[in-house]
């Protein structure tokens, strides 16, 4: 098989249009709020981890309570980040831009 072949191979998934897919909703389905992603990554997937800020109403301040992880190829996460970046963009043409503290995002950015 060429190199040719293979990269045609390995972008059929990307090609492949969602109204071709039936999507239904497995036993173990779960939707939930997060503001809170962590981030853990190895040499074979990344992992996310999905939580929510709570305040704990005492001195402690607050505590994050982890909901849902999520693990997916690096190959995935790529095709991921940029159909993020490509559904961001389109969110800030409609409704404007979407802004961060700027110490958010310098802290971002490092």
């Amino acid at each position: 098989m060429t190199n040719e072949q293979k990269a045609e191979i390995d972008q059929r998934p990307l090609q492949m249009e969602m109204a071709d897919v039936e999507q239904v909703r497995g036993e173990g389905y779960m939707s939930t709020y997060a503001n809170s992603v962590n981030l853990m990554v190895s040499p074979w997937d990344i992992r996310l981890i999905f939580g929510e800020l709570m305040d704990t109403g005492d001195k402690r301040g607050a505590r994050i309570e982890n909901r849902a992880s999520v693990v997916m190829s690096p190959q995935h996460a790529k095709a991921f980040s940029i159909i993020l970046a490509r559904h961001l963009e389109k969110y800030e043409a409609e409704h404007g831009a979407i802004t961060l503290k700027p110490e958010t995002e310098e802290k971002l950015k490092a």
